[in-house]
């Protein structure tokens, strides 16, 4: 374990680093799910991978937290490069969710209607989008998290899935409630001319706030160099 704070880089030597922490400090980890159930008081972190591509470097932040005892969710897309029917894509999966992790759904169902002429029919994709992951998984599917939450004119599912009344579609939650990223402390990274944080490191809040929920995007991290496969 480290005995002190390595330089704030995106390798996942710094994100054990940061969990570790927070363990030394006393905080509890929660997947999505058991927190929106139970809302457990004290200090928390929750753990949340949006998984838009690199499903091996997801893997790897699953035996991090695995390592350390901890759960986290992963929320993974359907519309994208991977899938989870290939079967390396659905070994990473199992073995993910042999972690102990949460899979949920990364939803882009508006930005798909709207690129295939079937934005008439939006709960239709939605519920599609759900069947086809639980029957990829062979496992229920309790949460959602949009995949792009950019408030501009382009197609964005975000305000459309929270319009939603998500128990109709056999979900409980969604990523972006209030609960999880306005009641809490949302720390995420963003893409500006580089990989960087919205504001500063995750490291930097533990200790500081008593309510972390921090989402990574697995492309964004490695081991030793960015272009590692």
């Amino acid at each position: 374990m480290e005995t002190q704070s390595p330089s704030c880089d995106f390798t996942f030597k710094h994100y054990a680093y940061t969990l570790e922490r927070a363990l030394e400090l006393g905080y509890a980890f929660h997947d999505h799910l058991s927190y929106w159930r139970n809302r457990p008081a004290g200090r928390s972190v929750l753990l949340r991978h949006d998984i838009d591509n690199f499903m091996k470097r997801a893997v790897e932040f699953a035996k991090i937290e695995a390592s350390l005892g901890l759960k986290a969710t992963y929320f993974v897309r359907i519309h994208a490069e991977y899938n989870p029917f290939y079967v390396n894509d659905y070994l990473c999966l199992e073995e993910i969710r042999k972690g102990g992790h949460e899979l949920a759904l990364h939803s882009d169902v508006l930005e798909f209607a709207s690129l295939t002429g079937q934005s008439d029919r939006l709960e239709n994709l939605f519920h599609r989008e759900i069947r086809f992951l639980e029957t990829a998984l062979d496992a229920k599917v309790y949460g959602i998290a949009t995949h792009r939450d950019l408030n501009s004119d382009v197609p964005n599912s975000m305000p459309w899935v929270a319009s939603q009344d998500l128990s109709q579609y056999g979900l409980e939650y969604d990523a972006y409630d209030p609960a999880f990223v306005k009641e809490r402390k949302y720390v995420s990274e963003k893409v500006n001319r580089g990989i960087g944080w919205w504001e500063q490191c995750a490291c930097k809040y533990v200790g500081v706030e008593e309510r972390l929920t921090i989402l990574t995007h697995p492309r964004w991290w490695f081991h030793k160099h960015f272009y590692e496969d």
